[in-house]
């Protein structure tokens, strides 16, 4: 018999080999670690934040980032707050929607998304539908920034109200109107 020479990976596989020897044991698996639900229990990798840039810059207003409402979360209800902190308003229609870069969301009923951000690049931008101060849905419906339905969670909204663009525009699929109308 021949010996081999021992190979360059060895000491990483004997390294591996210990961690996972000494890794504690996830639910419903032996001492020994590993198993198929080894893979499972390990967290998802995070996406990494993305910055969506304006595809079609357009003349903008320079007046129209004043006419912005900005939204504000109490309790599972929604409240608008105008430019300058001027009054407080309750969502009840349509608006588009910016995430800015500082984390800010903007909104508007008739507004353009380029408006909302001033031709900026912005975390996520969208659609979303209110109800009396309930948010009822929102989209990644916007044809000047087109964020991906991956990075949803940037929008700072909840993820179980989420409709991607091929839902809302496309198939024309809207959540139930409220009941007692």
């Amino acid at each position: 018999m021949v010996a081999r020479a021992p190979s360059i990976f060895a000491p990483a596989a004997a390294l591996l080999q210990r961690r996972e020897a000494t890794a504690a044991p996830t639910q419903g698996q032996g001492p020994g670690g590993g198993g198929a639900g080894a893979a499972a229990a390990r967290p998802a990798r995070p996406l990494q934040q993305r910055l969506y840039p304006n595809l079609r810059p357009v003349g903008l207003d320079p007046g129209a980032r004043e006419q912005a409402f900005s939204l504000h979360e109490w309790y599972g209800s929604y409240g608008m707050r105008g430019g300058g902190g001027r009054g407080l308003y309750v969502p009840n229609a349509r608006y588009v929607f910016v995430r800015t870069q500082g984390g800010e969301t903007l909104l508007h009923p008739r507004l353009r998304h380029p408006a909302l951000a001033q031709g900026e690049p912005v975390r996520y931008a969208g659609e979303a539908y209110f109800e009396s101060g309930a948010l009822r849905w929102w989209s990644n419906a916007s044809g000047h920034y087109r964020p991906d339905p991956q990075h949803a969670p940037q929008a700072g909204l909840p993820m179980a109200l989420f409709r991607s663009w091929d839902d809302v525009v496309r198939r024309g699929a809207r959540p139930a109107p409220a009941r007692g109308k």
